[in-house]
């Protein structure tokens, strides 16, 4: 991290994805958030943040397919994403005859990753920062 900067981790949790169409179509799965909020100070208030200030870590993933499912899905580029509220990011894909059945994912601890520079937004220790991770996932080739 550049000097200057704070950093917190947690975890994404776990995922099941079922895809029960047998159409064999395939899917893809993007992340995006909903606007970040600072607790904490006399009231909320709803933030803009920077690209890269929350970040979607897989390295340490695991996908397991259930009983009966085709091909796991596949990563998208360095598995390393960074989540914005604007544009939802690729996190996985299934290409067609892949990704039918049922996938658990969990995506470990430290799988989020917040940044920021306190010059840019409330230093107060009292402060917490909240959001929801909105998962879509879109049915047919995704690349």
């Amino acid at each position: 991290m550049e000097k200057g900067e704070d950093k917190a981790y947690g975890n994404a949790g776990s995922l099941t994805i079922v895809d029960a169409t047998g159409s064999g179509s395939g899917w893809g799965l993007s992340l995006k958030i909903m606007p970040m909020i600072e607790i904490g100070l006399p009231k909320e208030v709803s933030s803009k943040w920077s690209p890269g200030d929350l970040s979607l870590i897989t390295q340490e993933a695991k996908i397991r397919a259930g009983e009966g499912s085709s091909e796991s899905p596949q990563w998208f580029g360095n598995r390393t994403y960074e989540i914005s509220e604007s544009v939802p990011t690729k996190i996985l894909s299934a290409s067609p005859g892949e990704g039918m059945g049922t996938y658990h994912i969990d995506f470990g601890a430290d799988s989020l990753k917040f940044s920021h520079s306190p010059s840019q937004h409330n230093t107060n220790t009292d402060t917490y920062y909240q959001t929801t991770l909105v998962w879509n996932i879109v049915s047919g080739p995704y690349y």
